[in-house]
C-alpha cells in the first residue's frame, strides 16, 4: 500500500508503538530513528519522541528545546 503512494511518507512513532524498551528496539530495527528531521518544499519538519520509557532516558522539555534549536540552526546553515 505504501509503495503505491505518489508522495513522500515518513513514519512517526505513537506512544503505543514504543511504549517500552522492547517495542522501541523493534521500531528502530524496522523503521529507524524516533528522532529525525527533514525539509520538504522549504519547510523544516521535526519528528520528536517525547515519550518517557521505563529504563530509557526521559526526554525533558529542555532536551527537546535543544534538539529543536540545533536542527533549526543546521538547516539554516545548509540553506545559506
Amino acid at each position: 500500500m505504501l509503495a503505491e503512494l505518489e508522495m513522500p511518507f515518513f513514519r512517526v512513532p505513537g506512544n503505543h508503538d514504543i511504549a517500552n524498551k522492547v517495542a522501541q528496539e523493534l521500531w528502530r530495527e524496522r523503521h529507524g530513528a524516533t528522532y529525525y528531521h527533514f525539509v520538504y518544499k522549504d519547510v523544516l519538519f521535526l519528528v520528536l519522541d517525547s515519550n518517557s520509557h521505563n529504563g530509557l532516558p526521559n526526554r525533558t522539555s529542555a532536551t527537546l528545546a535543544l534538539l529543536l534549536a540545533t536542527n533549526v540552526s543546521l538547516v539554516h546553515l545548509d540553506n545559506s
